[in-house]
């Protein structure tokens, strides 16, 4: 019996889709605007604005080029859910709650970001300095060790804090130092979105 394949898109292969902005800021392995963070194929779209009209269009036209899936990789205050045919991995709320249910009743998640707004922990310093200034050169062990010390304040702060939580896609390429610092598990965009690819290709197993 002869196999057919099917036609009707631009691309194959890359069934995640990714919003990035536009910047200059160095982004690293660990980055979700670094496709070497992922262990897949994956297809960017640069946005010129990072409003919630230009995504949805940038979204719409990955979609029909070929993407099963759209995700974010940077922090945005809109989301798309609601507007396309196809899962979309938005703001990390969802990843917060399940990481939540998976601690036990007592401890903490220690959300770090560049600002302490909605019970997150700041994590000020060179890294957060040089992110919003989008500079486009970036000192490594100053940006690590910026993190790690706002890590090692939070948990002289609160100790029941039990995991991490990277808010900032810029803090991703330093989670095993975090980890390896603390000791303490670490979950990130880069991660979250990982686990959004493994739902458009699940894992075939032998029988």
């Amino acid at each position: 019996m002869n196999t057919v394949a099917q036609g009707g898109r631009a691309f194959y292969g890359a069934r995640l889709g990714l919003l990035v902005r536009q910047t200059r800021f160095p982004r690293l392995p660990g980055d979700p605007a670094n496709a070497c963070s992922f262990p897949f194929s994956l297809r960017y779209a640069v946005l010129e604005r990072a409003d919630r009209a230009t995504a949805l269009a940038a979204a719409e036209r990955l979609l029909d080029e070929g993407a099963e899936g759209v995700g974010l990789a940077f922090n945005a205050t809109f989301d798309l859910a609601d507007a396309l045919d196809a899962p979309f991995a938005g703001s990390l709320a969802a990843q917060q709650r399940l990481i939540k249910a998976m601690l036990p009743p007592d401890a903490v998640l220690g959300v770090l970001a560049f600002s302490g707004d909605d019970g997150r922990i700041a994590a000020p310093g060179y890294l957060a300095d040089a992110a919003a200034a989008d500079e486009a050169k970036l000192d490594l062990e100053r940006a690590r060790d910026s993190l790690l010390a706002a890590a090692r304040g939070a948990i002289a702060d609160h100790p029941a804090i039990a995991a991490w939580l990277l808010h900032e896609p810029e803090m991703g390429p330093f989670a095993s130092d975090l980890r390896a610092a603390t000791a303490l598990p670490v979950y990130d965009r880069t991660r979250f979105l990982t686990w959004f690819h493994a739902s458009l290709v699940p894992r075939v197993f032998p029988r």
